[in-house]
């Protein structure tokens, strides 16, 4: 998915908010609401999801006991929703994602509904409500030309591509990701798609392609952000070990799993623990591929929350 909350937290507010937390219990309501909402947002910037999610919880259940303004409280739905999408909870998303349309919407704020659109587009996307998902990225981009809003195009066109992707039209989804890449200048935003092409030309059987975007994706990576640089480090570096059978692979998908599940990213862990399971099996490693295995169940159930596995029946 490719989204991106644009307020960014300088240092500088990171420090102040650290001065006034021990203030809370002096603070008003109004207060303390905005307060939660800057750690929510400095909680996802780090990519500390699950945190993010659980701190604009703690805000919405506070601007259930006082009356906020209707602008609040539809930016907190949209945050949450930015928040709990990178966290993988995609009912909730598509929960706080309608209040915040209804809003986004009768005031013709164009470039908040165009975010919405994509976020809850891509919602749908991974709850495979593929058609209603195609739909919401079409409004979007309608929305966007509209508007003459064209810095949406490369998010849009990625998104797109994802969906005809899991519909297994890889020539559209071929199509989609190349237009993509091709109007998108920044290489934070770039490195998202690159890596979607690696995949969909693997899916293909198009190794050669796959490779040549691999080392693309790797030369970027110091252009990145360390927000960016971090994850998409290891990502690239599962696929340079897959595509070029490195004989470090273990090490490899360790060294991630390490990052990943620090960053409590369970389902990531889930995927590469199973993709590492399947590469040992082909490779007849059959007691070391249980142990991954075993691993990537472990991974699901953290994922999902699941701490009983009678919350399994």
């Amino acid at each position: 998915m490719e989204t991106r909350l644009l307020l960014m937290t300088s240092f500088d507010v990171k420090k102040n908010i650290a001065i006034v937390v021990p203030m809370q219990s002096d603070m008003s309501h109004t207060q303390l609401f905005h307060l939660y909402i800057i750690q929510g947002i400095i909680a996802y910037t780090e990519n500390r999801f699950s945190n993010a999610v659980h701190i604009f919880t703690n805000a919405y259940e506070l601007a259930t006991k006082y009356r906020m303004e209707d602008w609040e409280m539809a930016e907190l739905h949209y945050v949450s929703s930015l928040a709990a999408s990178s966290d993988y909870r995609y009912i909730l998303v598509i929960d706080h994602l309608q209040e915040a349309l209804n809003y986004f919407n009768a005031k013709m704020l164009a470039t908040r509904s165009i975010e919405c659109l994509i976020i809850l587009g891509n919602a749908q996307k991974h709850t495979r409500n593929l058609k209603n998902a195609l739909m919401s990225f079409e409004n979007a981009k309608e929305i966007m030309t509209t508007n003459g809003l064209a810095n949406y195009l490369g998010m849009i066109e990625h998104n797109l591509g994802a969906c005809y992707s899991l519909l297994k039209d890889n020539e559209r989804a071929l199509r989609h990701f190349n237009q993509s890449l091709l109007v998108k200048e920044n290489p934070n935003d770039q490195i998202v798609t690159i890596l979607s092409l690696v995949k969909e030309y693997k899916k293909t059987g198009d190794k050669e392609s796959s490779k040549a975007l691999v080392n693309k994706g790797i030369f970027l990576l110091n252009l990145l952000t360390e927000q960016n640089k971090n994850p998409y480090s290891h990502h690239f570096a599962i696929y340079k070990a897959l595509l070029y059978d490195e004989n470090d692979l273990i090490s490899t998908f360790e060294s991630a799993l390490h990052y990943f599940e620090v960053k409590q990213n369970y389902y990531h862990c889930f995927v590469y623990c199973n993709v590492l399971a399947d590469k040992l099996t082909d490779n007849n490693q059959f007691k070391l591929a249980t142990t991954f295995y075993q691993k990537a169940f472990y991974y699901h159930l953290k994922h999902h929350n699941v701490q009983h596995w009678e919350e399994l029946t």
